[in-house]
């Protein structure tokens, strides 16, 4: 156990004062008092690893006036009535410009990037899967419908795939978080890492902030602990920073950066034509639009404010805007939804992140019911109501810094299939079914005939193809002609059988 020096705690003591946290000295002192100096010393040793800076701008921030936040109003930091749409990239748009002739060039810069080496994948995968009844890191649970692989499996045949086809090392930089982080590599030895070389899958961890009271006070969870939380998937750009992760890419020589999150099976890891689209424009961040299916549904709104691109939270986005339609007709207004899709250029991520940077991702409130020690050293593991503020950081808050912007829409069908609930919509089940209708849909384009059900559209067999032999109808295609697949393709599936091709 590493125990702070007088020194040492002596600076720890003028930066918990300079951000109004004596009590925890109090707790330090009390500590001692009672001849507990294990103790003191766990929770002395976590007070000198906090990141005081962050800890003054959340400070400043949340709690710099003496008003109670026992409440449930977030004032938001824009005016609603300023909010106008994003425009993106259409579908029809991408139809026409394919009918054309455009595509090409994109999927030809697309391709040059990933052949040079400069393109790597960003998978946020700190979450546990404990919401699905899973007890494991999130990337670990089964999802496909004929093997039963995990999600990890998925992503990283995906990239074996991409690899092959153009002789090209895509790195894979995954982002676990304290809770994970542990069994995440301990899975990927286990399956010696899918296939993948392990020199070119990079782990970091997550960071973390403490929770705080409504007074503005710092919570210890236990005597000697601080109740620490994960600090939202925008600490994904700072945790590359601090573990090292940056500079590793700077000396792959990694230009652009694909980020994605853990739930989405459908997500293309590495979209050639989208990269190729994403260096045309010299755009700084680029992100994925889903057309949002109706005025509430749980993505974040993609919308222009003061000139500079951002995303509302659906939840904060009032009725009347999320209704409003556009002109003579029945499409939303605000119809351009986030699924989490984005590409990076590493120059923005590197001047972001820089110590002179004046630009920097705001802080966002979550009033939760934190386990809590009371004054008497009782710990309270149930609070009967919410009792404090975790405060976390969101990736999309760096779109405003950017100085160029894309968006470009997706199709829903083969883009987005989360596992976010048990059951219901974004389930593994609802997941499970988009991934089968997609592969249908490539079997369909190929000539071969797939069972329906009554509905005419549901699939009546279970399929699955895998990623190393095709990751998309035309490759799929291209395997049929040569007889890549392991097993021969029939030219009719039958009802109920299940089939799996690789």
């Amino acid at each position: 156990m590493r125990r702070c020096g007088m020194e040492e705690m002596g600076a720890i003591k003028e930066k918990l004062q300079r951000i109004g946290q004596t009590q925890l000295l109090d707790a330090l002192d009390a500590l001692r008092a009672q001849g507990d100096e294990d103790a003191a010393a766990r929770l002395s040793d976590q007070l000198s690893q906090l990141d005081f800076d962050t800890l003054a701008a959340i400070r400043a921030q949340f709690f710099s006036s003496n008003a109670s936040r026992s409440d449930e109003t977030n004032a938001l930091p824009y005016e609603l009535d300023k909010l106008q749409p994003a425009q993106y990239v259409t579908l029809e748009a991408q139809n026409e410009q394919r009918e054309s002739g455009e595509q090409e060039k994109f999927v030809s810069a697309g391709e040059q990037l990933v052949k040079q080496g400069k393109v790597a994948a960003v998978l946020v995968a700190g979450g546990q899967g404990s919401r699905l009844g899973f007890h494991g890191p999130k990337g670990a649970y089964k999802v496909s419908a004929a093997r039963a692989k995990p999600l990890f499996q998925l992503f990283a045949e995906q990239l074996l795939a991409v690899m092959k086809k153009h002789n090209a090392v895509v790195p894979w930089y995954v982002m676990t978080s304290s809770a994970n982080d542990e069994a995440t590599r301990s899975f990927f030895k286990e399956h010696q890492y899918f296939g993948l070389d392990p020199d070119n899958v990079v782990f970091f961890v997550q960071g973390q902030l403490p929770a705080w009271d409504f007074s503005g006070r710092l919570i210890r969870e236990r005597k000697d602990s601080l109740f620490m939380a994960p600090d939202g998937h925008g600490g994904c750009l700072k945790a590359l920073k601090v573990s090292g992760a940056l500079d590793d890419m700077k000396r792959r020589g990694i230009e652009h950066v694909s980020y994605f999150q853990v739930d989405n099976p459908l997500v293309s890891i590495v979209d050639i034509e989208f990269l190729g689209r994403h260096v045309i424009k010299g755009s700084e961040i680029a992100c994925r639009v889903l057309r949002k299916r109706d005025a509430k549904e749980g993505l974040g709104n993609f919308c222009i404010y003061e000139d500079k691109l951002m995303i509302i939270e659906y939840s904060d986005l009032p009725d009347e805007l999320a209704n409003k339609r556009v002109a003579g007709g029945d499409e939303l207004m605000f119809s351009a939804g986030s699924p989490s899709i984005m590409i990076f250029q590493l120059a923005f991520v590197e001047r972001l992140l820089s110590d002179d940077s004046e630009l920097s991702l705001p802080f966002h409130e979550a009033r939760k019911k934190i386990p809590y020690v009371d004054e008497d050293g009782n710990r309270v593991d149930e609070p009967a109501e919410k009792n404090g503020c975790k405060f976390e950081m969101f990736v999309f808050d760096a779109l405003p810094a950017a100085k160029s912007t894309l968006l470009v829409e997706a199709p829903r069908d083969t883009s987005f299939a989360p596992v976010k609930n048990p059951e219901g919509a974004d389930s593994p089940d609802s997941c499970r079914a988009y991934m089968m209708n997609m592969h249908a849909s490539w079997l369909e384009a190929c000539g071969i005939q797939v069972p329906k059900k009554d509905d005419g559209q549901s699939v009546d067999c279970v399929i699955e193809i895998s990623s190393l032999l095709a990751t998309s109808a035309a490759e799929l295609q291209v395997a049929i002609d040569k007889g890549l697949a392991k097993a021969e393709i029939p030219r009719e599936l039958e009802r109920g059988r299940t089939y799996y091709f690789e």
